[in-house]
């Protein structure tokens, strides 16, 4: 009875090791959490995503410094499309940019959002 149990669970690990591995093979659009390791010019900067690097990476936005937090959109699942949103603020789970006009602080920000 338990070698039975045994070899359900680990068909199960099989299983969702393989869906999750079929999710990130989609082409849907993933956003993930990068740092700024470089500046470029042209408002392209160097990004690291885990421990991979990935160079000459566009900006929607401006203003970003060197190990800034920021989130960066990859187009269906195509790394040579993706860009940066924006700088990541993980207090409010929100990406903004500090050169928006009407944004001075987070407490501003926030009674923006509310």
């Amino acid at each position: 009875m338990e070698t039975n149990k045994n070899i359900t669970n680990e068909m199960l690990k099989g299983i969702q090791y393989l869906i999750k591995e079929e999710i990130k093979k989609a082409p849907l659009d993933k956003t993930v959490t990068g740092i700024i390791k470089e500046i470029k010019e042209d408002n392209l900067y160097d990004v690291s995503l885990g421990d991979n690097l990935y160079t000459n990476i566009p900006s929607v936005c401006n203003g970003l410094k060197n190990n800034n937090i920021v989130k960066i959109k990859i187009p269906q699942g195509q790394y040579s499309q993706m860009y940066i949103e924006g700088k990541y603020n993980s207090i409010f789970n929100i990406v903004v940019d500090e050169n928006e006009p009407d944004y001075q602080n987070l407490n501003d920000y926030w009674f923006k959002v509310l």
